[in-house]
């Protein structure tokens, strides 16, 4: 069975979010990379933007990963990230005069943030068992996480069952634009609202995976989420507003079920991976993910190539996701009222367009190079997101994002 799990394993049958063949023992060599991404979000239309045109978000994150077995049954990892933000975000959409939706941008920023997570794990022949703790700081947020997760092989080593825990939880401190309170009050109320409010969330999972043959794999998984505290976004507000312009339910749980398959095909020496996940939760979203993609290898024989292991992967990509509204998500009519939201206003609502009826559709590219003890990665990926792509063909909104993101890395194993 061992030729069949590096058989599975060179086409990459493992992905995160799903359940992965656990390892048979501690990994005998050190691994250390480094990754840098690129995103960038397509300007805000000028038609569609109260105040013209503006430059969506810009991000840059650099993330570091070690690890390093300890004896012969341990081994330990540590991943940080460092990441910038700038440009503007989308504030509220409203319906203008003449019922036009329209999005109020905020005005650009730069925002940081840094990431710090550490994993130990041990391993039997046939099990593993691992604990997680992390901790990520922004200037207006900061949050804690911890888990455990453990997998076994049993049936030969032919099926896999896997599981685990995290448990999170997240300060806030909102930037204050105003010293004194009962204008801080009046001119961001949802920062105002937010102040010192904290969140937390719990998580188990549950998976098994199971190899049909030495060319074939399929996965299952289900997973529950539990969050309470605020989670309103404090930032989508507006000044002389009675209220903040964004309430939501302080609790929600979320259920989702994901199935994959991986199909290696040892005649052209590639995999097709096909993946599906559904989400439903206590705000009446439901969503659906589909994800495709293919692992095409390439090892030249000429004898320089073969003298320094040097061979390549090609991993074309494709998603599509779709996902109902929030029972809350409203886009208020300033010609109606203006404040809309006032101290009568149903007690739930957001124009936050993540919480709508919308479709997405993402397509990727990548390269994966191997180099003797490296592995050089470039990716490349188009998103954009719609009404019209999902279950929402009649109204409007212009405050989806659609983006570049282009991703490179460098593993060295030592």
């Amino acid at each position: 069975m061992s030729e069949a799990v590096k058989q599975l394993a060179r086409s990459a049958l493992a992905i995160p979010g799903l359940v992965s063949m656990a390892q048979a023992a501690a990994p005998a060599d050190s691994e250390a990379g480094y990754q840098y991404t690129y995103y960038t979000e397509d300007d805000s239309p000028e038609s569609r933007t109260d105040g013209g045109a503006q430059e969506r978000y810009t991000i840059q994150v650099h993330q570091f990963y070690l690890m390093m077995p300890y004896g012969s049954n341990m081994s330990w990892d540590v991943e940080g990230s460092f990441e910038t933000m700038s440009g503007a975000s989308p504030v509220y959409t409203y319906l203008d005069d003449e019922d036009v939706t329209r999005v109020y941008m905020a005005g650009a920023s730069i925002e940081r943030r840094f990431d710090l997570y550490g994993t130990g794990r041990y391993y039997w022949s046939q099990a593993d068992i691992g604990a997680q703790a992390g901790i990520s700081v922004e200037q207006d947020y900061l949050a804690l996480s911890s888990g455990i997760d453990g997998s076994l092989q049993i049936n030969d080593q032919m099926t896999t069952l896997s599981g685990g825990a995290t448990l999170g939880y997240d300060f806030l401190d909102p930037t204050q634009d105003y010293s004194d309170p009962a204008d801080q009050q009046a001119n961001t109320p949802g920062r105002f609202a937010a102040k010192d409010q904290t969140k937390w969330q719990a998580s188990i999972f549950e998976g098994i995976s199971q190899i049909i043959d030495m060319n074939t794999v399929v996965q299952a998984g289900v997973s529950v989420t539990h969050r309470s505290g605020y989670m309103s976004d404090p930032y989508r507000e507006r000044a002389g507003a009675e209220v903040p312009y964004d309430i939501r339910p302080d609790s929600r749980t979320l259920v989702t079920l994901s199935a994959g398959g991986r199909k290696y095909f040892p005649g052209i020496d590639g995999a097709l991976h096909l993946d599906f996940r559904f989400l439903a939760d206590s705000w009446d979203i439901w969503s659906t993910t589909t994800d495709l993609s293919w692992y095409q290898n390439y090892a030249p024989g000429w004898d320089w190539f073969v003298r320094n292991e040097v061979d390549f992967q090609l991993i074309p990509s494709l998603r599509y996701y779709q996902q109902t509204q929030a029972y809350f998500y409203e886009i208020p009519d300033h010609g109606v009222a203006d404040p809309y939201y006032t101290a009568d206003t149903t007690t739930y609502y957001s124009s936050d367009p993540r919480l709508s009826n919308y479709g997405a559709l993402s397509m990727g590219l990548a390269l994966k190079t191997d180099f003797r003890n490296y592995s050089w990665t470039i990716t490349g990926e188009r998103y954009a997101a719609n009404p019209s792509y999902g279950f929402n063909f009649d109204d409007e909104t212009p405050g989806l994002p659609a983006f570049w993101r282009l991703t490179t890395g460098l593993d060295f194993r030592f």
